[in-house]
């Protein structure tokens, strides 16, 4: 049964450059304008039309680099990213927030070992807005180690 409809427009751009033989980037940003357009008796959506719909960001940007160090078998990567203030489900304001990541990765002859680190700076902030209760947390920093073999 239908809820109601919402209308998402914009646009996405990606780039991706090996700025030296061992210095790759990527970065990307997205536009997207996203309003409630329609409603439906009964309907779940509780913005009104018009209104931005719920936990979309207008702007968001990140991008991602790593250097590989050869000689070392060793790569150090480092990236963010940017999501901008959003409407929660009564309209209120969730705030916009920036966050980074970074990871080691080193071969040894028979394992691969990645080192990574989500949230590096431990930054608190709301992934998405559910009313007046409050908003879903981010993650707090969580490190993480891979441990790989290829066969």
């Amino acid at each position: 049964r239908p809820i109601g409809e919402v209308t998402s427009e914009g646009f996405e751009i990606d780039v991706s450059t090996d700025l030296t033989a061992n210095w790759v980037l990527t970065a990307n940003y997205g536009y997207n304008d996203t309003r409630i357009t329609g409603t439906a008796p009964g309907q779940s959506i509780t913005n009104a039309v018009g209104d931005r719909f719920v936990n979309a960001p207008r702007h968001q940007a990140g991008f991602w680099t790593r250097y590989q160090v050869p000689k070392l078998r060793t790569a150090f990567a480092f990236g963010g990213e940017y999501v901008s203030e959003r409407a929660g489900f009564n309209n209120e304001r969730v705030k916009p927030y920036t966050e980074f990541d970074a990871s080691i990765t080193t071969a040894f002859d028979f394992v691969k070992v990645r080192l990574r680190v989500d949230n590096l700076f431990d930054k608190t902030y709301a992934a998405s807005g559910f009313g007046l209760q409050g908003s879903f947390p981010g993650e707090p920093r969580t490190v993480f180690v891979e441990v790989s073999r290829a066969f």
